[in-house]
């Protein structure tokens, strides 16, 4: 004879499958939140593997790690978010949080910040009014050259 406790009814599976879904819903909920609070974005115009990219990744893990995950700065080198003047139009709608900029393109909206430009504008100084060029330079090297 067959255990009566043994019988699979309705009821028993409909109660298996809301006790399923609601485990499913807890990892879910815990999982979610394992997520970091504040999510920033850092873009540059350079590749992934150029000095300024590699060290600002190595900023963004540590960041996370001294934060306990409570921050994660995302990295987005090689324009991955669009040209300079789309980035700082994201920078500017709050889609994106950090971003390395040349002073040429922020001078579109900050007419001051091409000031680092400004040196170019001017001959470079001579010392005591002479100009040494390449030529002069190679006699110099040619006579240190017979003279020894």
């Amino acid at each position: 004879m067959r255990n009566a406790s043994a019988k699979i009814t309705r009821r028993l599976a409909l109660q298996g499958i809301a006790a399923t879904s609601a485990l499913s819903a807890a990892s879910l909920i815990s999982s979610r939140g394992q997520a970091a609070e504040f999510v920033y974005k850092y873009a540059n115009q350079v590749p992934a593997s150029h000095p300024m990219t590699v060290f600002a990744q190595k900023a963004a893990d540590r960041i996370r790690e001294e934060s306990g995950g409570r921050l994660d700065v995302q990295v987005f080198p090689n324009n991955q978010l669009g040209g300079d003047t789309d980035m700082l139009s994201q920078l500017r709608s709050g889609a994106l949080e950090f971003f390395t900029i040349s002073p040429v393109v922020l001078s579109n909206l900050v007419a001051v910040s091409s000031i680092s430009g400004v040196g170019f504008a001017f001959p470079p100084p001579t010392p005591r009014g002479r100009q040494w060029t390449a030529s002069s330079a190679g006699t110099f090297a040619a006579r240190s050259a017979n003279s020894a």
